[in-house]
């Protein structure tokens, strides 16, 4: 005869725990927050093109000092 055990792997050890959180904030997000999840990776993507876009001109900024500064 079987037991519940044999049947059902229930070792918490073996469990990818990164990918359960993951799926459980999604389920947070979609079924009790009523976010579209559509519009938190727009959300997330507009705010990483504007990182990297203040860093583009950070960085020509810096480099342009830089000239001016062996310039005179």
């Amino acid at each position: 005869m079987l037991n519940d055990s044999d049947m059902i792997k229930l070792d918490l050890r073996d469990m990818d725990w990164e990918k359960y959180v993951a799926i459980y904030l999604m389920g947070i997000r979609k079924f009790i927050r009523k976010q579209d999840i559509k519009s938190t990776a727009r959300r997330r993507l507009s705010r990483l093109y504007w990182i990297r876009q203040i860093t583009k001109m950070s960085g020509i900024i810096i480099l342009l000092w830089i000239i001016l500064c062996f310039v005179y």
